[in-house]
């Protein structure tokens, strides 16, 4: 178990949970009451070709409270991965430097991302949560890099998704060349969510 209770993270920071490099077998990544700004970045960083099949991932974020960073998911999480995030307010105030990610943007600047990762038999729910982009044309959740969910759920139950980066803001967008894939009875499911949003709402992209 990888436990931070009560840690500050600040000025531009990355943390990195790099899933291959942990050892094998069941690993379980537990964030509680953080405080992350000043343009922190936590990463879930997964596999770049197929995931280990030894390795079981369980992350929990509860009472993360961020006034300026962003949760990034990125790369093949491990089969039965089972992802939530809760109670929480995730900001993203200003421009981004995605240090771990060359093909992101400062322009992003997104408290949610997900980018380039396959999701397979996993579930990732997040709840209870604001989700908030102030930085022009930034928004709450970011999808890039192609997506792909089998036999997965990705769920957002009772979240707050704001986006007051003017015209070009959105509280959801999937990259215009990027791919949301949903393949074996997947499930993107937005339930008892409300937008507020400078620009556009929910973007799903163009392909």
């Amino acid at each position: 178990t990888v436990l931070m209770d009560g840690v500050h993270i600040t000025n531009g920071v990355a943390v990195v949970f790099d899933v291959p490099a942990m050892i094998p077998g069941a690993l379980r990544i537990e964030l509680r009451n953080c405080v992350c700004d000043g343009g922190a970045q936590m990463y879930v960083q997964g596999y770049s070709g197929e995931p280990a099949s030894d390795r079981s991932l369980e992350v929990r974020v509860s009472g993360l409270s961020g006034s300026y960073c962003s949760l990034v998911f990125v790369h093949n999480l491990p089969a039965h991965t089972n992802v939530t995030v809760r109670d929480s307010t995730i900001v993203t105030a200003g421009p981004m430097r995605y240090s771990q990610l060359s093909g992101l943007t400062d322009a992003v600047a997104s408290p949610l991302v997900l980018y380039a990762t396959s999701l397979l038999r996993t579930q990732l729910r997040v709840s209870n949560t604001v989700l908030r982009s102030s930085h022009p044309g930034g928004s709450a959740v970011y999808v890039g890099g192609d997506v792909d969910l089998l036999w997965s759920a990705v769920v957002l139950d009772g979240v707050s998704l704001e986006a007051s980066g003017g015209p070009t803001a959105s509280a959801m967008r999937v990259a215009s060349s990027s791919r949301l894939s949903l393949r074996s009875h997947s499930v993107f499911s937005v339930t008892n969510v409300s937008v507020v949003s400078s620009g556009g709402g929910i973007e799903l992209g163009e392909r």
